[in-house]
């Protein structure tokens, strides 16, 4: 009866897919950006699966969906051609600079070609001198800052990690590249992710001044939000960036699992040993007292993360911030970018704006 059923009944063959986006956590991404232009992404740490990846502006298909082709054109050239690029995917299809939240590919980097050593001293600077150049790099605010790896990642100084991308030289370049800098993310969706860019390979001499911006995020570096959630999945994770995937399985018309998408590793961004180091670094950011990212903080959970005020062309600065959590045993990697700041505007810092929308993610995540 029940093969009689399918064959006259048109009972449908077809495969189902499951992603693994979670959707009570798009929707508080959604109420968490509120009307800030920005995005989110939250990945499982340890398997690379997409379990939020949100942009705003955003759209609603279904005008798409009525019997009326002219109010379907209208709709579609909103979404496609409206001044808010509504359908541009920020998570993984635009590219900004990243700001300080890049200091943790500019640190790992450094420990894992044993340029620096956690505590490395650098000099109390409030802006440092650059060759080929007669404009320094400055310290957000003015303010002097200096002393170890550790006191520059915690108090994100720019001096410090100018100095470092500086030391590193070209070097610098194959260390962005094992975080996947330079090559796009194999994300399962159409189109990709976008590829996150750096200084050109070999071009230290002739640039100097860009490697030290580089260190700090800015010049020629621009990235994805999904890129800097891998990376700083890679410190999550003993150095191993895996495949970022939203398809969780595959599952015929009677639900059965037909396939399971199995996690791949992409890249290994440092040793181990470096990763723990860091893993330690970036707790020191969210629970240190001098830290940027106490924003970020969860009662009950240790949380490791880095913020990021990056400096751009088009206006205010971004407010970012990546990070992790539990730190000891971390399941969730979150990566949170506000365009200019939201309403913060020229006022904003990642450690007020976004650290804060990723604790939430983070709780959330995690059922706190």
């Amino acid at each position: 009866r029940a093969a009689a059923i399918a064959l006259f009944g048109g009972a449908s063959d077809t495969n189902n897919l499951v992603t693994s986006l979670r959707v009570g956590a798009q929707q508080a991404a959604r109420d968490a950006l509120g009307d800030r232009p920005g995005s989110v992404v939250a990945l499982d740490v340890q398997t690379g699966e997409v379990l939020v990846m949100y942009s705003n502006p955003t759209f609603d298909p279904n005008g798409m969906t009525v019997k009326n082709s002219t109010a379907v054109q209208t709709v579609f050239n909103e979404i496609n051609h409206g001044a808010d690029e509504s359908a541009l995917q920020r998570a993984y299809r635009e590219i900004y600079p990243p700001g300080s939240t890049f200091k943790v590919v500019t640190a790992a980097a450094a420990l894992d070609n044993g340029i620096a050593t956690p505590d490395r001293q650098f000099p109390f600077l409030s802006e440092l001198p650059l060759p080929q150049s007669l404009v320094p790099l400055q310290n957000f605010g003015g303010e002097t800052c200096g002393g170890s790896v550790i006191d520059g990642l915690v108090q994100s100084c720019n001096t410090t990690f100018g100095q470092i991308g500086l030391d590193l030289g070209d070097s610098f370049v194959p260390g962005m590249e094992k975080f996947g800098i330079g090559s796009a993310p194999p994300l399962d969706v159409s189109p990709g992710a976008a590829t996150s860019v750096g200084p050109p390979p070999g071009s230290f001499q002739q640039n100097q001044p860009l490697f030290a911006f580089a260190g700090i995020g800015q010049g020629d570096v621009a990235v994805t939000p999904l890129q800097m959630a891998l990376s700083a999945s890679a410190v999550a994770n003993n150095g191993q960036i895996m495949q970022p995937h939203v398809a969780d399985r595959i599952t015929d018309a009677s639900d059965n699992t037909v396939k399971t998408i199995d996690p791949k590793a992409w890249r290994t961004a440092m040793s181990p040993q470096v990763a723990a180091t860091m893993k330690t670094l970036m707790e020191s950011v969210v629970n240190s007292p001098q830290g940027t990212g106490t924003a970020a903080q969860i009662p009950g959970v240790s949380v490791a993360g880095k913020t990021g005020t990056a400096q751009n062309q088009t206006g205010n600065a971004h407010a970012w911030f990546v990070g992790f959590a539990p730190a000891e045993d971390p399941q969730v990697v979150v990566a949170v970018i506000v365009e200019h700041g939201g309403s913060a505007g020229s006022e904003a810092t990642g450690g007020h704006v976004a650290a804060p929308i990723a604790a939430q993610m983070m709780r959330m995540v995690l059922g706190r």
